[in-house]
């Protein structure tokens, strides 16, 4: 019997879109360049505004992008042009309608937080005395 000689594992999956950091940033700043009418952004990016601008048929595909481990430099430039989108959107949380970026940014890992948290200074619990007077007093 013989023994079959196996080399390295062949990678599986689609093939990347983009090969080169350089030439993707190039696509990237395209992208946020097209939006700008005047200083300030019109129209908001999104995520699904970059995918289709970079050519990606879904949302998905730019997530599949940014997670390989092989080229740092593709992984960096799509995290960086997620990070404009979300500057984008806080900076609307300014404005009189904020509804839609609060929306985006919970999408972004934001948490919409209305609890109190009360403590003591030492950590233990917060003890509350009340010197109130009774009908019996």
């Amino acid at each position: 019997m013989t023994k079959k000689k196996t080399g390295p594992k062949k990678k599986t999956g689609p093939k990347p879109k983009y090969s080169k950091a350089d030439v993707l940033q190039k696509k990237i700043d395209g992208y946020f360049d097209s939006l700008r009418i005047n200083e300030d952004m019109s129209e908001p990016p999104t995520v699904t505004g970059l995918a289709l601008h970079l050519g990606f048929t879904s949302r998905q595909a730019i997530m599949d992008q940014q997670g390989r481990e092989d080229e740092p430099g593709i992984v960096d430039a799509i995290k960086r042009a997620k990070m404009r989108i979300e500057q984008a959107h806080e900076r609307r949380l300014f404005g009189t309608t904020p509804t839609g970026s609060i929306f985006a940014l919970k999408n972004f890992g934001w948490k919409d937080n209305q609890s109190l948290e009360v403590g003591s200074p030492g950590g233990g619990p917060l003890t509350i005395r009340t010197n109130a007077l009774r009908d019996d007093d």
